[in-house]
């Protein structure tokens, strides 16, 4: 049974969602994402897909079109394709902001009743979407970087192509008519798509470690379209990283955020 947003509590839980994530499915999304590492070829399942589920999860009890502003990834152990993966749930929080209405859904991704992956996702209906802002001074521009830290830079050209083969079929990431029909620009590009080459480069940085027990907690600040070229800066210093991806096309800031390495269970 559906809900509409406008009904949605804390404490609404979600009906478990169970799916195959084939070999072929997962390296759609390391390609999608644009990340091409050793770990990709060996079959690991791409942790990101953990938001995807959350959105699948989501959409069952509510199926209006949203666009997700944050994302917070914690990951518990590797685990490889091809994989029977289960979603359970709950919206955990409701709250205003400036006007706009959000909903937090925090889900668990397990495999064979194991934990794999903690996904929140924070959502609001596309009707509140911003538009774009000019971009502000970077961060990591002002900040002087400290003897220890390691600064990266990688970039993506987000084509029509790679938007649809990370997003389902049937949405305003994946269909030109649907997203005309939510008053959209044009193909929006997943947040978590966006942040691929910080993924990426915190791969290059941390390694397996990253899919076992690395956070991602990053906030998507603005719009990517098809077409858009982006560019992730990643400064990592320890365990721990400060991420900033801008919108090279629109001169934008596109996701702030951080990622760790948590202790060990």
């Amino acid at each position: 049974m559906s809900t509409s947003f406008a009904q949605l509590t804390a404490g609404t839980p979600l009906e478990p969602f169970s799916v195959e994530i084939s070999a072929a499915a997962n390296d759609r999304y390391w390609d999608g994402a644009g990340v091409d590492h050793p770990l990709r070829t060996a079959g690991a399942l791409y942790p990101l897909i953990a938001a995807n589920l959350t959105v699948l999860t989501f959409a069952r009890l509510c199926p209006e079109a949203m666009i997700q502003t944050r994302q917070r990834l914690v990951c518990h152990r590797r685990a490889d394709a091809s994989a029977n993966l289960r979603t359970t749930g709950l919206v955990s929080e409701r709250y205003e902001r400036r006007g706009r209405t959000y909903i937090v859904v925090e889900t668990e991704v397990s495999e064979n009743d194991a934990p794999l992956w903690s996904s929140t996702v924070v959502f609001t209906p596309t009707a509140m979407l911003e538009q774009p802002q000019p971009k502000q001074p970077s961060a990591r521009r002002e900040r002087k970087a400290t003897a220890d830290a390691t600064n990266v830079t990688r970039s993506l050209h987000i084509t029509e192509e790679l938007v649809r083969r990370y997003s389902r079929r049937g949405n305003f990431h994946s269909e030109h008519a649907t997203s005309e029909s939510l008053g959209l620009p044009g193909l929006v590009a997943q947040g978590t798509q966006v942040t691929g080459p910080a993924y990426g480069l915190l791969l290059d940085a941390w390694g397996e470690e990253f899919l076992s027990r690395g956070v991602l907690d990053v906030r998507f600040v603005g719009m990517v379209l098809a077409g858009h070229t982006v560019t992730a800066a990643v400064s990592c210093e320890g365990s721990t990283a400060s991420i900033e991806i801008l919108n090279d096309s629109r001169n934008t800031t596109a996701v702030v955020g951080t990622a760790s390495l948590r202790h060990a269970d």
